[in-house]
This record gives C-alpha cells, sequence and structure tokens, in this order.
C-alpha cells in the first residue's frame, strides 16, 4: 500500500483522509464515520417515560457508492443549507478543500465531492490490484527457486527423488553441528539469518513454527 500511502500525503490526499477514508470505513461497519461526524451516535438509547425501558436508536444508513457519500457528507456538513460546503463548515485543511473544490470558488459541491470520490476509489482500488499482482509474482519466484534448487536433471520439475535429496539436504543446513539433530536454537538461528534481527519476539515465533522448505517425507 506504499501507492496509497504516498497519495495519502499529497495536498490532494489531505481531503483523502477526511472523505475518501471515511467512505471506505462507512462499507465496513455500521458507526457513523462521515466527515465531521465522531463515528459515535449521539445519544443512542432513550428512556420510555411511562414503561421505564430503553429503546435502540436506528442507525443511519450507510452510503455504498461515491455519489451517495457526497449527497450525505454535504448533509452532514451544509450548516447554512445552501446545498455546499463553504471554507467554515469544512472539517480539514485549505490545501484538502483546494484538492476538492476543483473551480475554485469556494464551495464544494456534490458534484464535485462525487467526482473527487470516484478518482480517489479508482486510484485505490489500482494500488490494491499492483499489490495482489505484486504478492502473486513474489511466491511465483519463490516456489521456481525451490524447484530450480532441487531439480538436479534440469527438467524444470521435481521429482520424488529429488524433493527427497532436497530435504536432507536443508535439513543438513539446519542441523549446524551435524548430530542428526535440529534444535530450537539451530532453527532460530538459521530463520534470523534469512530475515535479519528487524523483527519482534512475535513475528520470530511465528518463522519457527513455520520454517518452509523443511516438509516430513511423503510416503508413496
Amino acid at each position: 500500500m506504499n501507492k496509497i500511502h504516498g497519495l495519502l500525503m499529497s495536498a490532494g490526499c489531505a481531503a483523502a483522509v477526511i472523505l475518501c477514508t471515511n467512505f471506505a470505513s462507512a462499507q465496513d461497519t455500521s458507526a457513523q464515520s462521515l466527515p465531521g461526524h465522531t463515528g459515535v451516535i449521539d445519544k443512542p438509547l432513550s428512556v420510555g417515560t411511562t414503561s421505564g425501558t430503553l429503546a435502540q436508536k436506528t442507525p443511519k444508513p450507510q452510503p455504498q457508492t461515491p455519489e451517495e457519500f457526497a449527497k450525505m457528507a454535504i448533509q452532514e456538513n451544509d450548516k447554512n443549507g445552501d446545498g455546499k460546503i463553504g471554507k467554515d463548515e469544512f472539517k480539514g485543511t485549505e490545501e484538502a478543500f483546494k484538492a476538492v473544490d476543483t473551480n475554485g470558488d469556494g464551495f464544494v459541491t456534490e458534484e464535485e465531492l462525487t467526482v473527487y470520490m470516484k478518482k480517489m476509489m479508482e486510484e485505490r482500488q489500482k494500488a490494491m490490484e499492483a499489490q495482489q499482482k505484486a504478492a502473486a509474482e513474489k511466491i511465483e519466484q519463490q516456489a521456481q527457486k525451490v524447484i530450480e534448487k532441487a531439480d538436479t536433471n534440469k527438467d524444470g520439475k521435481m521429482s520424488y527423488d529429488e524433493f527427497v535429496e532436497s530435504n536432507k539436504t536443508r535439513f543438513k543446513e539446519l542441523d549446524t553441528n551435524g548430530d542428526g539433530f535440529v534444535t530450537l536454537d539451530e532453527l532460530i538461528g538459521d530463520t534470523t539469518k534469512k530475515v535479519g534481527m528487524g523483527m519482534g519476539a512475535s513475528k520470530m515465533n511465528g518463522a519457527v513454527n513455520q520454517p518452509g522448505p523443511v516438509v516430513t517425507q511423503p510416503t508413496r
């Protein structure tokens, strides 16, 4: 998500922090998350005067599209009822306001907000797709390395015998003192060499529990 992070730190993204992020989170939670909204429903419970029972206040429906979000954002922030958001009504920085106010007239309209939201959502989608593609390519590269390391006859495949021999070699790499056993210290030492010392204890435990290339020899 480095691309998204870069976008959100630009002048245009100051508005995305206030507007686009709220739209995305509105799809995943029942809490109110429009610009200027605290995310908590004010006075969620009301006390019955006669029965003494509590009645849960029904939350507002959440926006599902950029158009719906823009409409609700205007309703939530338009304090003077002129159908747009002025600078004094905008809950954000001047740079964020300018990023949305594309015609520079000093007001954010529903149309401008809709266009801006669509643009930000498209950029976010592209960044997510790029991240998924990069992850898939990395997995493929790692799998290819496993095949190449075990494929002694270079036919582009790993046979059963090559699989077994490859794991024997891997076991020897882990068994640094050559006593025929792999201890916790040896496994931690190997993991530390591969991933470096910059990981926390919880991540180290996860790496120890999943050593990777070492697998149990299958039965035919």
